[in-house]
């Protein structure tokens, strides 16, 4: 399906110069999520998405916004110095994080600096009638819905809202 108000509006603020595409550069080397989905989403906004390994290549000149997508790997040590002196500059960089993820020694003493602390926890329930039992015996929450404006028609349809990365 497309979206052709949104494509129209961009292109009008493209031509109109009131549009400027911002980079973004997902980083790699570090076994990162892949984001196709994301990616494809922010290009239909109009952003450029590239991919870079800081290790080899640095931080393109062009970049607006650096983002790791819950990379599994550690950085090097020069790579946090890249990434340090890039947010010292002013830079945006976005991390993300996923359930699942290791410890990694550099990465995470280096997100506490900036006061973001990652504790590797895990939330349980125990009440079986706010989760699904899945084949796999991985229960998946399902969140109880409080009467709301924005929840009503929802809890009048008997849908059931799953989070399954939650």
């Amino acid at each position: 399906m497309l979206d052709m108000e949104k494509k129209v509006t961009n292109a009008i603020m493209a031509v109109t110069g009131q549009f400027v595409a911002s980079n973004i550069y997902f980083t790699t080397g570090h076994s990162e999520y892949d984001a196709t989905n994301f990616k494809s989403f922010l290009t239909e906004e109009g952003y450029k998405c590239e991919s870079v390994n800081i290790a080899t290549a640095g931080i393109p000149e062009d970049i607006s916004v650096l983002i790791s997508m819950a990379p599994r790997e550690d950085f090097t040590e020069e790579e946090i110095e890249i990434i340090d002196s890039f947010m010292d500059n002013g830079g945006k960089y976005i991390f993300v994080s996923t359930p699942g993820m290791k410890n990694a020694e550099r990465r995470d003493l280096y997100l506490k600096e900036w006061g973001i602390g990652l504790n590797y926890d895990y939330v349980i329930e125990n009440d079986k009638n706010s989760s699904l039992g899945t084949g796999a015996s991985i229960p998946i929450p399902v969140p109880k819905l409080i009467e709301h404006s924005i929840t009503k028609k929802i809890i009048n349809s008997d849908s059931i809202i799953v989070l399954p990365d939650s």
